[in-house]
């Protein structure tokens, strides 16, 4: 299993013979490179600003065996945040995380 700072590299293109490399400055690397890291790093920053806690979960569950019309939700992907929206329910926090479709991850 590799590391996030492994798959980072491997996305980025800069690990040989399983180095971290740099064939030059920073400055210097080519688009490709910049645009990768960027996009690597956005992504990242997203899903984990995104992240809700193991009681989110608990929660979820707990809402989806309270309703006595469950069964409509049979055979589909249900979504947790947007399922908060729906009954109501928050994180620990308070806060109730924005539902994120794959696109935007």
């Amino acid at each position: 299993m590799k590391t996030a700072n492994e798959k980072i590299a491997l996305v980025i293109g800069v690990v040989e013979d399983g180095q971290f490399t740099w064939p030059a400055p920073f400055w210097q690397q080519p688009l490709w490179r910049w645009d990768a890291m960027v996009t690597v790093g956005v992504r990242g920053a997203l899903v984990s600003s995104q992240h809700a806690a193991w009681e989110f979960i608990g929660r979820t569950v707990a809402a989806l065996s309270a309703d006595p019309d469950v069964l409509r939700r049979t055979g589909k992907v249900v979504v947790g945040a947007a399922l908060a929206r729906e009954y109501g329910f928050t994180d620990v926090d308070g806060k109730q995380p924005r539902p994120l479709s794959l696109s935007e991850v």
